[in-house]
This record gives C-alpha cells, sequence and structure tokens, in this order.
C-alpha cells in the first residue's frame, strides 16, 4: 500500500506542475494559446489542409492547360537532312511555325468541366477547413476538460487523506473501531488511481491538440480559455436551412453534378460527329529558299461501328446519376448532423444546471456527514459515500459543461458557418 501510495504520490506531482503551467502567468512561458490561436496556427501548419491547397493549384493548373488549346502556338524548327539514294542530298530547314485552331468539337466542354474541377477543390479545401477547425476545438475544450477533472481528481485525493486523519485521530482517542480504517483507505486508493487516469487522459488531449496543430516535441502550450458558457442558438430549422446553402461539401457535390453533366456532354460529342478547324503559318528558309507558306484545314470525323464510345456515354450516364444520388445523401446525412448537435447542445445545457444544483447539495451532505461523523452519530462509510457523491456530480458537471462548448463548435461547422471570423483570417 505504502508503495502505490509513493508511485500515486509521484504521478499527482506531474500532474500538478502541468496544472500549474496551464495556469502560469503568459510571461513566464514560451506560448500562450487561445482557441483562436489553434485556429490559425492549425491553418498554417496541418498538412492536411496543405495538400488541399496544393489540390487547388493542381485544379488551376489544369485550368490554364485546357484553355490553352484555344490559344495560339509558335514554335522555331530547325532540323538538317541527309539522304543517300541515287544521289546525295543535304536539305536545311529554319522556319517560325503558327498554329492556331479555331474550333474542335467538345473543346469548350473541357474547358468549363476544368474550370467547374477548380471550383470543387477550393469548396473541398474549405470542407477540409471546415472539418479541421471543429476538430482543434473539440481537442482544445477535451484538454481544458481533462484539466478540470484533473482538478477534481486532485482534490479527491486530499479530501480522502483529509478524511482518513480523521478516521486516525478518532481511533486513537478511542472513539472510533480500527476497521474504520478501512473503507477509508479504499476511497484513498480508488481516489488515487482516479488521478492517475486524469493525469493520463490530460496527456492523451494534448497530444491529440498538438497534431492537429502540427507542433513540434517540446513543453506543452498553455491554453488560454475556459468551458464557459456559449450563446443561444435559434430554432433548428433555421440552422438545417443555413447549412443547405453554407455547408461547402454540399456546394462541392453540386459542382460534382456540373461536372458529370459536362462529362456526359463530351461523350456523346465523341460518339457522333466531331469537327475540327485549324490553320498554319510557316516563315522561314528551305535549303536556300526563304518564303512563307499557310494552310486552313476543316475536317470531321465519326465513329463508325465503334463499340467503345458508346460504352462511353453509359458510363458517364451512371457517373451523373452516382453524382446526383450522392448529394441526396449528403443533403440527408447534413440534416441529421445538425439536428444531432443541435439537441446535444440543449441537452448538455439543461444538464448544466441540474448538475450545478446536484454539486451544492452534495457539497452540504458532505459536510453534515463529515460533521455527525466528528460527532460521534454517523459511521465513516456515510462520509465516504458522500465524497463519492461529490466527484461524482463535480465531474457530471465538467462534462456537461465540455459537451456544450463542443456541441456549439459542432452546431457551427454543421451549418457552415464560420469558426475564425477575425479579418484576414
Amino acid at each position: 500500500m505504502r508503495h502505490y501510495s509513493c508511485l500515486t504520490s509521484c504521478c499527482l506531482c506531474l500532474l500538478t506542475a502541468l496544472l500549474l503551467v496551464s495556469a502560469a502567468p503568459a510571461e513566464q512561458l514560451a506560448e500562450t494559446l487561445t482557441l483562436e490561436d489553434c485556429f490559425r496556427l492549425a491553418l498554417k501548419r496541418n498538412p492536411n489542409l496543405k495538400a488541399a491547397a496544393l489540390e487547388v493549384d493542381s485544379s488551376r493548373a489544369s485550368l490554364t492547360a485546357q484553355r490553352a488549346r484555344w490559344w495560339p502556338t509558335l514554335s522555331a524548327e530547325w532540323a538538317v537532312r541527309e539522304q543517300q539514294s541515287l544521289t546525295r542530298s543535304t536539305s536545311r530547314d529554319l522556319s517560325l511555325v503558327l498554329n492556331q485552331t479555331f474550333y474542335q468539337s467538345g473543346l469548350r466542354e473541357s474547358i468549363q468541366a476544368a474550370d467547374a474541377r477548380l471550383v470543387g477543390s477550393r469548396y473541398s479545401r474549405d470542407d477540409q477547413e471546415r472539418r479541421l477547425l471543429v476538430q482543434v476545438a473539440t481537442a482544445f475544450y477535451g484538454v481544458l476538460g481533462s484539466l478540470e477533472m484533473a482538478e477534481v481528481a486532485r482534490a479527491g485525493v486530499e479530501a480522502a487523506r483529509q478524511n482518513l486523519e480523521l478516521v486516525n485521530a478518532r481511533v486513537e482517542t478511542g472513539t472510533a473501531a480500527e476497521v474504520d480504517r478501512l473503507p477509508v483507505e479504499l476511497t484513498l486508493a480508488e481516489a488515487e488511481l482516479e488521478a492517475m487516469r486524469a493525469m493520463n487522459a490530460t496527456w492523451q488531449a494534448m497530444a491529440e491538440l498538438r497534431a492537429l496543430l502540427a507542433l513540434d516535441q517540446g513543453p506543452p502550450p498553455t491554453l488560454s480559455g475556459s468551458l464557459g458558457p456559449v450563446p443561444e442558438t435559434g430554432p433548428l430549422s433555421s440552422w438545417v436551412a443555413e447549412a443547405r446553402e453554407q455547408r461547402p461539401d454540399l456546394a462541392a457535390q453540386r459542382v460534382s453534378i456540373r461536372t458529370a453533366d459536362l462529362a456526359l456532354k463530351e461523350a456523346r460529342i465523341a460518339a457522333g460527329l466531331s469537327v475540327q478547324a485549324s490553320g498554319q503559318a510557316d516563315y522561314g528558309r528551305h535549303t536556300g529558299t526563304t518564303d512563307e507558306t499557310w494552310s486552313l484545314m476543316v475536317g470531321a470525323s465519326y465513329p463508325l461501328g465503334d463499340k467503345s464510345v458508346k460504352a462511353e456515354v453509359a458510363a458517364a450516364e451512371a457517373r451523373r446519376e452516382i453524382a446526383h444520388q450522392r448529394l441526396a445523401d449528403l443533403e440527408l446525412s447534413i440534416t441529421r448532423d445538425v439536428e444531432q448537435n443541435w439537441y446535444g447542445l440543449q441537452d448538455a445545457t439543461g444538464r448544466i444546471g441540474a448538475a450545478r444544483i446536484a454539486v451544492e447539495a452534495a457539497q452540504s451532505n458532505l459536510e453534515a456527514a463529515r460533521q455527525r461523523y466528528a460527532e460521534g452519530v454517523a459511521i465513516v462509510v456515510e462520509v465516504t459515500d458522500a465524497e463519492l457523491s461529490l466527484r461524482r456530480v463535480r465531474a457530471n458537471l465538467i462534462q456537461a459543461r465540455y459537451d456544450q462548448n463542443v456541441a456549439y463548435y459542432q452546431l457551427l461547422a454543421a451549418a457552415g458557418q464560420p469558426l475564425l471570423t477575425e479579418p484576414g483570417s
């Protein structure tokens, strides 16, 4: 038992140090982070968000490449040709060649599809940002909640030790039996175990936050914030309506439908009559003669008996229908997401009020139990039960406050509202 208590005391010292770091003044620490600071760090450092931004750059480059097919191209050509047949001849060509495509079936649709993919990649990046920020908010309040849980556990250990001292004093004076120590020692052991679990939960929550912020290994940052009250929310219907208008993943899926429609048009054009008109101008020196040439070309093609083009049309039609079905499924999912978080917020808010009343009642009950035991009119189990009840209801209050804050930010994200609204963010 002594070895266990020493190990627990060591862990409690580490936990206390972490709590002191979290409460220390900002000037004594390397970094103090508010929730908004964490948001900005995540937006700046998170690898997944950087990858999403690179996807936008890639889509922009693809659009430029598609548009360039309309632009004239100028190239310089130089060639030397040596030929040996009945006679030997040498030709030299140096020229500037200008090519221009005037019309090509399906080219306009290809450009429009590339433009739609660029828009979709931007919405996907915004959705990745939305998901990241709500994860950061959850982890941030997870650390704060774990710290408060750890404080409750630490207070529970101190209270259990005080109870043991009270019992020991009565045993020494002969007003209590030796067996009264057993339930109090058990309560102390359980409180120390809860303290160790709380410490581990705090480190795990901090590790989650550090990963989202892509922070290097080192001392944990100081967090400035609390599990405070959240703004009041309006009716559920307004949140659902806003989500259908603001959610970037929903906008991205609508763009996917547009892309699928254009892909179907391209497939149908390829399966039908294709027309192309182009021109070429050439100026240069050809084997001692300087001159210019030019040409205009108009052509048409039609795939006769090519089953692959018909199969491509059928595949494009299927992909378009898939995009429509995914949009319908996403709309249902978004509605469910908003409803669950809205009701979760209402539930957490209600539990906070009930938990505060319970904490006051449990505190009074504990004080009364200690007084009765000191006067010899109650057994020690009443004190330990009252202490456990107080720890339980205090933990319930912290859990409800954590749930309220997390549900609020999850509701904002579910509705597509910005979580970081500062200018230039």
